[in-house]
């Protein structure tokens, strides 16, 4: 019976990938080659802190990202730019490579964080080695949509344009922005929105659904700064 259950256990450890995945930037809209590379960046991270790495860190060459995808050098650098610009991942280069982290690795690689009022096995928190197939036990719509789009909903128009209407389309938008970030987050992009003049002058009128098109979108939003003279900034 021993003998069976180790041979049961996969080797190597696992990587968590959220469903939500699929519905993402480098999923939908990039070269099918850009997510072999982000899948091989990710599952390349440190899984906890050590003497060399921090969680969710890892030092690589350009030449071996490469040889594990596949992939050209300009398809390496392309990918690893946008994965930089779009705040996946940070870099900082060195003689013999790249030293690279994965942002957000940490709470996307926390099986607790997928469930919703039900707490991770701890089996499953310890070694990641629970299989994903209990999905009705995971957060997918389980929140109150209807709440959600409309404590949102009604601070856009409050904030930005009192005459935007909130659409079907604008409500699968603010669905799809709510599996990537809290309710919090996409409030704090409206109020920074809201306190921008240029765009308050030149983008107050596009609409909910525009607001809300892109992780993109909202993470620029989330990363204006106001400066003294009440101007702001993104970083």
């Amino acid at each position: 019976m021993k003998n069976e259950k180790k041979k049961s256990i996969i080797k190597g450890g696992a990587t968590l990938w959220a469903r939500q995945t699929i519905e993402s930037e480098i999923f939908i809209n990039k070269p099918d080659k850009w997510f072999k590379i982000w899948f091989y960046l990710v599952n390349r991270a440190s899984h906890k802190d050590t003497k060399r790495y921090k969680r969710g860190e890892a030092f690589l060459q350009q030449d071996w990202i490469c040889e594990a995808t596949s992939s050209t050098k300009d398809q390496v650098k392309k990918c690893i730019g946008w994965l930089r610009d779009s705040g996946m991942i940070s870099t900082k280069r060195s003689t013999r490579g790249t030293w690279l982290k994965v942002c957000k690795y940490s709470h996307f690689q926390r099986l607790d964080n997928y469930y919703y009022n039900v707490e991770a096995p701890d089996k499953a928190r310890g070694k990641h080695v629970r299989s994903t197939t209990e999905a009705p036990r995971y957060n997918k719509n389980v929140k109150n949509d209807k709440n959600d789009n409309n404590k949102i909903y009604m601070a856009y128009k409050e904030k930005i344009n009192s005459l935007s209407r909130l659409t079907d389309e604008a409500k699968k938008k603010i669905q799809v922005r709510l599996k990537t970030y809290s309710e919090e987050d996409l409030l704090k992009a409206i109020d920074n929105f809201s306190k921008n003049n240029w765009w308050m002058e030149h983008n107050s009128k596009r609409g909910v659904a525009w607001f809300f098109h892109t992780d993109d979108r909202i993470d620029q939003f989330i990363n204006l700064e106001v400066d003294k003279k009440n101007n702001f900034l993104y970083k």
